[in-house]
């Protein structure tokens, strides 16, 4: 799909004519972190993004792909997976949450976008190549990063406490200071995530790579 965002919003157009037709959108919270960002930077004229609904990547030994799904119409349903993700200090501007370098949080993945338009202060031209919005749009500089888009959990969780653990609680942060635009790289693992719809409090479980060097520490200790 292509996303173009304008001084008050942010159009849709699907490469599929069905969704078109039918004006199907796109989550919510991802227009609100994308406008969010370009706001942040001052960025007030049209821009364009190329947006896609998957994305699929290797973890460590694997031998097959793991597929992640932002969508919010297939199988007769939404359908927004669950991950762990790695911030970086630039990520972040909430001291209270997850602004420190090193540090990770489980986050619902809202969607996958490419900026297509050159000159665009985007977070990795910002945040990582440590350019600045005047220079970036003189220079006409493109940025070829593929991002995702997160809302994540309010307070860090360390990977070393899920082995621990098996399972760990949380509770996704405010949207004003927990939606994040960062590269689909920071993503570290899966996540299988269980929740009651009448509560705010969710439960996230061991990625399934990781069980066996669990259950096997589990029946040492025995």
């Amino acid at each position: 799909m292509s996303l173009v965002t304008t001084g008050g919003g942010v159009d849709i157009e699907w490469k599929d004519p069905r969704r078109n037709k039918i004006k199907l959108n796109v989550n919510s919270k991802l227009k609100l972190a994308i406008k969010k960002i370009a706001m942040d930077q001052k960025c007030t004229g049209a821009f364009q993004l190329a947006g896609y609904t998957s994305y699929q990547t290797k973890f460590g030994n694997d031998t097959s792909n793991t597929i992640f799904h932002a969508n919010e119409f297939v199988h007769g349903g939404e359908w927004y997976d669950w991950c762990m993700v790695q911030f970086i200090e630039e990520s972040t501007t909430d001291s209270d949450t997850i602004s420190s370098a090193d540090t990770i949080a489980p986050a619902q993945i809202l969607g996958f976008v490419k900026y297509e338009s050159k000159g665009i202060p985007t977070p990795h031209l910002i945040n990582n190549m440590g350019l600045d919005k005047e220079e970036i749009e003189e220079e006409n500089i493109e940025d070829n990063t593929t991002y995702v888009v997160v809302h994540a959990s309010s307070k860090w969780l360390s990977m070393n406490a899920l082995e621990k653990e098996f399972a760990a609680t949380f509770v996704l942060g405010d949207v004003g200071n927990s939606l994040y635009i960062v590269d689909v790289k920071c993503i570290i693992a899966p996540l299988f995530v269980v929740w009651n719809e009448s509560e705010t409090t969710r439960v996230c479980m061991l990625p399934f790579g990781k069980w066996n060097r669990f259950f096997d520490k589990c029946l040492e200790d025995e």
